[in-house]
């Protein structure tokens, strides 16, 4: 197999010399046409002598060279076969590569990939070393720009932005000598998670963050309270039943069968209520009067986890389902604040542990709820200071139970920080105790409006916020209403109150204020 390789090479290497010498031999014009002057404009590279054969192996391969057979076509064929590859290599398909592989179409970076790869460094340009120093460049352009317009414009004031404010920037053009100005805006806070606490059976989970900037502090992502859903057994004492984890709650005085929602209304009692209501807002309306009702939810409606295990008949109680009926057929101005006491007790109580009525805290939230209706601005109490003391255990559930106090642990007494600058000019000299027959204030708050609310023990926690929003007060507790007839029939505003337990007696105080404004001449 050896030997006919090495006989093929011979026959290979020497077919071309034997062919041209016989082409000179037979036909000595084809062999001038095959053997055509290139326009190489240089002689021949001759052998002047036999040292130049010896010595010089360069001439010896230019001699052969220029005399090699076929020489003039074959180098023609390669310049005409070039010719057609170049062009569609380099515009066409060299073009189409670069974009595809490297994403370039700026001609300086074509010129240096070309001449990277005429260096043989392909593998920088592969890194895109090349396009770090055009950006490189760029930069030094920009930083450039940038000085000389910082000496075109100086900054004459700033004041930077922060957490919640922003700030501002004036620039002076040094070459105009106009002023720019410009807000800055507020940077936000930037929150981060400083603890989380979890949920009890008497307090709800939430987590606490941190502003990172500025340090301010909020409480977020709240967390149900654990609830106790084992059987507990009533435990009654007197008008007082115990409740869970200390709660005390009012059994007597017709509590229960609300709770239970025992007593629930017909559609014709619910009428009742909405025809008075209806007569009542009329009469009130041509006497120039703005009037509204406002019933207190009971404390076990707002803290049902904390019940005994009472048996619920309906979960769509009576209040609740009369207030609903209220509102669907009646315009009548008429709030029971019940998912806003539920929302406050994640921050604080609102509603005293040991005692049947809310606390300042919610008495607060009820008087916000009156004044969305009336029109009046509220206040959130997330806004204003609220302190509390702990105090030794009392409220009127335990004296209605005959219970020791000894036996329960503290509670909060909170006091709402509400305008203080305001301040009482005159007030009734007995203070305002549960059932006290009248109580009035005049105070120099600048709204000269005369208010008057009727109702039960619930409005004397009210009295501390409302007597700084009107310049003179009478609250009146529905059994002494005809002492209060004259002020009546002089107020501005008029709210009826009642706790959710009294509806009823509510109902019967719209029946003494239609009378007294249907025989009273305006």
């Amino acid at each position: 197999m050896k030997k006919l390789y090495i006989a093929l090479f011979l026959i290979l290497l020497f077919i071309p010399p034997v062919v041209w010498t016989g082409l000179f031999v037979a036909d000595r014009n084809l062999y001038e046409s095959l053997d055509f002057d290139l326009g190489e404009k240089r002689e021949k590279t001759q052998l002047e002598s036999v040292s130049d054969l010896a010595l010089n192996g360069q001439a010896i391969n230019d001699y052969f060279a220029d005399r090699a057979p076929f020489r003039s076509i074959l180098i023609s064929f390669k310049k005409s076969f070039d010719s057609k590859i170049e062009n569609p290599y380099e515009y066409d398909l060299k073009p189409l590569a670069l974009k595809k592989f490297y994403g370039i179409e700026d001609a300086r970076e074509k010129m240096a990939v070309d001449t990277i790869a005429m260096a043989g460094q392909k593998a920088l340009f592969k890194s895109k070393k090349i396009k770090a120093l055009f950006a490189e460049e760029e930069k030094s352009k920009e930083v450039a720009q940038s000085d000389a317009e910082e000496e075109i414009f100086k900054v004459i004031e700033e004041e930077l932005p922060d957490c919640l404010n922003p700030g501002h920037r004036v620039t002076l053009n040094t070459v105009t000598g106009e002023e720019i100005e410009e807000e800055l805006p507020a940077m936000g806070h930037d929150w981060q998670i400083s603890s989380t606490i979890d949920p009890t059976y008497i307090n709800f989970g939430y987590t606490e963050y941190i502003c990172k900037v500025c340090g301010e502090e909020k409480i977020d992502d709240w967390t149900d309270k654990l609830v106790d859903t084992s059987y507990l057994a009533p435990n009654v004492h007197g008008d007082t039943t115990i409740g869970r984890f200390d709660w005390l709650f009012l059994y007597g005085w017709g509590n229960i069968p609300y709770y239970q929602a025992d007593n629930l209304l017909s559609e014709e009692e619910m009428n009742v209520y909405v025809d008075r209501l209806n007569t009542l807002s009329a009469l009130c309306e041509e006497r120039g009067i703005k009037f509204a009702v406002l019933w207190a939810p009971s404390k076990d409606t707002v803290y049902p986890e904390y019940m005994p295990s009472f048996e619920v008949y309906d979960s769509y109680k009576r209040v609740p389902r009369l207030y609903d009926h209220i509102k669907a057929n009646s315009s009548v101005k008429i709030a029971f604040p019940k998912a806003e006491l539920k929302n406050i007790t994640r921050y604080y109580d609102s509603y005293y542990r040991y005692d049947s009525h809310w606390n300042y805290v919610g008495s607060f939230i009820g008087v916000q709820a009156m004044y969305g209706l009336l029109g009046m601005p509220q206040t959130d109490i997330m806004s204003l200071e609220v302190t509390k003391e702990s105090l030794p255990a009392s409220g009127d559930l335990i004296i209605l139970g005959g219970l020791n106090s000894s036996d329960y642990p503290s509670f909060y007494e909170y006091t709402v920080h509400y305008k203080d600058w305001i301040h009482t000019t005159w007030e009734t000299e007995e203070p305002v105790l549960l059932n006290e027959s009248i109580y009035k204030t005049e105070a120099d708050c600048g709204n000269d409006t005369r208010f008057v609310m009727v109702g039960d023990s619930y409005r004397n926690y009210m009295v501390k916020y409302i007597k700084k929003d009107f310049d003179h007060c009478t609250f009146v507790h529905r059994e002494h209403f005809l002492e209060a007839k004259d002020d009546i029939l002089a107020a501005n505003v008029l709210v009826l109150e009642s706790a959710e337990r009294y509806d009823y007696k509510s109902l019967a105080d719209m029946e003494n204020l239609i009378q007294l404004f249907s025989s009273t001449d305006q």
